[in-house]
C-alpha cells in the first residue's frame, strides 16, 4: 500500500540518494515494490539489474500517479512529509 512504499522511500532517503550499484535490501524492496505495482518492469535481459535512471522513471511516474511533483527524487512530498 501507499504507507509501506512511504516507509521504504524513507528509509531509502535516510540512506541518501540511490546509486546504481548500492544493493541494500531496502532499495531492493523498493524496486520490488515498484515492480509488483507496474512502475517499474522486468530488465530486458533477466542478468541485468535496473540501472538509476530506469528507478527514477519508475518514481517519476508513481508520483504522478499519486498527483505529486514528479521530481524522481526521494524529495519530502514523496515521502509523505
Amino acid at each position: 500500500t501507499m504507507e509501506y512504499l512511504e516507509l521504504l522511500l524513507l528509509v531509502l532517503g535516510l540512506h541518501g540518494a540511490l546509486c546504481a550499484v548500492v544493493h541494500w535490501p531496502e532499495l531492493n524492496e523498493a524496486k520490488a515494490y515498484l515492480k509488483q505495482f507496474g512502475y517499474l518492469s522486468d530488465p530486458a535481459d533477466p542478468l541485468d539489474h535496473y540501472n538509476l535512471e530506469e528507478v527514477i522513471e519508475a518514481l517519476r511516474v508513481f508520483q504522478r500517479v499519486n498527483d505529486l511533483p514528479p521530481t524522481g527524487e526521494l524529495d519530502e512530498e514523496t515521502l509523505g512529509g
